[in-house]
């Protein structure tokens, strides 16, 4: 009786794992999911011209919304469309959003430091992390939202 009482609940938690398991397989191949991680990490601004010399002759460029240079109202549109690429899920040692501990010993450094490794880069993290096109006010706009999402 114990023995089959034994079976019936491993095999039901083995089904609650499988369940658990597929949910975060499905989850990380969704459209949305893949689109976050193979988004592009810069862009190409050539300007409100169609056309560029070149030694060569004229090349054309089409005018889309992709060579436009984007403008950032805020530190959480810039954080969500650049930083949360490695700052959600602590890519090459990253400090993770939110994480109070993560974040402790660098902001205990000061906001102008922070705001300096994010414009020259650090360690892992490149010049402007992802976003070459933001401005200075842009960057220090994100290191501001991350701050005060990640502290006190």
């Amino acid at each position: 009786m114990a023995r089959v009482f034994i079976d019936k609940l491993l095999l039901g938690l083995a089904l609650l794992y499988a369940t658990q398991a597929f949910a975060l397989i499905t989850e990380n191949i969704s459209e949305a999911a893949i689109a976050r991680r193979i988004q592009p990490v810069g862009g190409v601004y050539v300007g409100d011209s169609e056309e560029i010399s070149t030694l060569n002759g004229q090349i054309r460029v089409a005018k889309t919304a992709h060579h436009e240079a984007p403008q950032h109202q805020n530190g959480k549109q810039v954080y969500e469309n650049y930083c949360r690429i490695c700052h959600q899920e602590g890519v090459a040692g990253a400090p993770i959003f939110g994480n109070k501990k993560d974040w402790q010993v660098r902001t205990n450094k000061g906001i102008a430091l922070l705001i300096k490794h994010a414009l020259e880069g650090y360690h892992y993290m490149p010049p402007r992390g992802t976003c070459l096109e933001c401005s200075d006010e842009e960057i220090k706009a994100a290191v501001i939202y991350i701050k005060q999402h990640s502290t006190d």
